[in-house]
């Protein structure tokens, strides 16, 4: 007897080769339908460079135009020996790392996956094209003013556990849209544009302050050692005491947190009937403040100087200078409020005369 007879003669038998044959139908199946499964599931767009090869041009870079709803366009143009300045702002030095960060995150864009052509579909997406629409144009442009790459961005959305910023954009030419991955959000508001990076002191460094006046006395508040909570006010007037004990504090960090609105050429503001401000710094270094107003607003020259030996304060002065020296900064009204703190508002007011003049 073959043992293909003897397998369909004994019942067991044949019941294990059924069974054998279903757990062999049922895996083939399982495995099928795994494979179905990923196929569905797989990424039907492999991501991809959205600009293929602008890492490579970005020395070609000559100009990069922003243009939103709310600002209109922002202009940052690289000058030989000035480098990247803001024309609409005198030429006023730009955020050098927000335009490396621009152009990387341009060059950086991943495309991830289609979204909507649809023209009337855009706006859900603020990719409706401005100055009109929401979206915000981003473009680089060579020192021709030949476009190298230009997206129009819109919505954000998170990608995955990670967190990664996702962006959707288009190009100006297509009404295809695209989710992408990316490392930057346009920045249209000019502000951010300028170089901020002007004059960083920090509370620690303060040394002495000291206050000259337009009008009325001058006067100096002071520390010993950076570790002092509180400053002093030197020469305390005869017969007057501190308004209250952290008075001199005031006027002593006027420049910490340094901070501005807008800068115009020095020459634009009158600074001859203007309050100085001394600020020394314990490691050598001498900043002047001078503050005034013009046409309802607060404005302030600086520039700084250092003791020669002082190799670190020098470099400091330095680079104050080199960003500072040709600007009158716009600032905030309580700043100025700070700087030019006249002298008897640290003190406590005088005891009223008697009606007897005693």
């Amino acid at each position: 007897m073959s043992l293909a007879a003897a397998i369909l003669h004994d019942r067991r038998r044949r019941n294990l080769l059924v069974l054998a044959i279903l757990a062999a139908l049922s895996s083939g199946l399982a495995i099928m339908a795994l494979d179905h499964q990923a196929a569905l599931m797989a990424p039907k767009y492999k991501p991809r460079t959205f600009f293929p090869g602008l890492a490579d041009k970005d020395r070609h870079i000559a100009s990069i135009r922003i243009t939103s709803k709310k600002y209109g366009t922002v202009a940052i143009d690289f000058v030989p020996d000035r480098g990247w300045i803001l024309p609409a702002e005198h030429g006023f030095p730009a955020n050098y790392a927000l335009v490396r960060k621009t152009i990387y995150g341009m060059a950086g864009l991943e495309a991830l996956a289609p979204e909507t052509a649809r023209p009337s579909w855009l706006k859900y997406l603020h990719l409706d094209a401005p100055p009109k629409g929401r979206g915000v144009k981003v473009a680089l442009y060579d020192d021709k003013g030949r476009t190298i790459a230009a997206v129009i961005a819109g919505k954000t959305k998170t990608l995955g556990e990670l967190g990664q910023l996702g962006l959707f954009v288009r190009t100006p030419s297509s009404d295809q849209s695209w989710l992408v991955r990316s490392v930057f959000r346009p920045q249209a508001n000019p502000a951010d544009w300028m170089n901020k990076d002007v004059l960083d002191l920090a509370r620690s460094e303060i040394k002495s302050v000291t206050v000259i006046p337009a009008h009325g006395p001058s006067y100096t508040v002071s520390r010993k050692e950076a570790s002092d909570a509180n400053f002093s006010l030197e020469g305390l007037p005869k017969g007057r005491t501190l308004a209250y004990p952290t008075a001199p504090n005031g006027p002593a960090y006027g420049l910490v947190d340094f901070s501005f609105d807008k800068a115009v050429p020095i020459q634009s503001v009158d600074f001859s009937h203007a309050t100085t401000t001394r600020t020394n710094t314990f490691d050598g270094l001498t900043v002047e403040a001078r503050i005034t107003a013009q046409d309802g607003n607060s404005w302030v020259s600086l520039s700084a100087t250092a003791e020669p030996a002082n190799k670190v304060a020098s470099l400091k002065a330095r680079k104050i200078n080199k960003i500072a020296g040709a600007w009158a900064f716009e600032i905030p009204a309580y700043k100025a409020a700070q700087l030019t703190t006249p002298l008897d508002n640290l003190l406590k007011a005088r005891a009223a005369a008697t009606k007897h003049g005693r």
